[in-house]
């Protein structure tokens, strides 16, 4: 995902292969050194962004006109509420959770009108290698695995399901507007 021409070749190929894009998931993502602001290196920073937010811009922005060619193109993309949590030490991941969460709520905004739809999933506590670097000292199977996610996943994705900028909270159940808590 940090190697622009790989994103760049993927679409090329769903453009030549597919012609449009029915649905895209975006889950990569890199939880980032947690360290305090002051003693972080900048480039564990801007590594975590590169992943969690400028490779899915890219990823957006070269998929448009692929989402846009299909009768009902989706994109959800990965979130969660690190990103308005703010826990102390978790500055790249947080920013760049909450830079996907406005970049997605403005995607939303720019497609009002078609029938392209962008939303968010905020897993909450799901075992994966993720979860293990951010919470070593937790029980990995107090918390569900991956695969419970997988309905949700689908019906976000599916061409009957017609909101627009929402996260979807997967603990709670809840669908909220893609936009600051208040």
């Amino acid at each position: 995902m940090s190697d622009e021409n790989d994103i760049d070749r993927l679409s090329a190929l769903i453009a030549e292969r597919l012609g449009r894009l029915d649905g895209f998931f975006g889950n990569a993502g890199i939880l980032g050194k947690k360290q305090s602001i002051g003693e972080l290196p900048p480039a564990e920073f801007e590594s975590a962004l590169a992943i969690n937010l400028i490779a899915n811009f890219r990823l957006l922005h070269l998929l448009d006109p692929l989402l846009k060619a299909s009768p009902a193109g989706r994109a959800l993309f990965v979130t969660s509420g690190v990103a308005w949590k703010r826990h102390p030490g978790w500055a790249p991941y947080a920013v760049s959770k909450a830079g996907l969460e406005a970049l997605v709520g403005v995607y939303a905004n720019e497609i009002e009108g078609t029938t392209v739809r962008a939303n968010l999933l905020s897993p909450g506590p799901i075992r994966t290698e993720l979860r293990s670097e951010a919470w070593p000292e937790e029980d990995p199977d107090s918390v569900p695995l991956p695969e419970a996610l997988a309905p949700s996943i689908l019906t976000m994705l599916s061409p009957g399901f017609d909101r627009n900028g929402m996260i979807f909270d997967f603990k709670s159940r809840c669908y909220t507007r893609c936009q600051p808590p208040a």
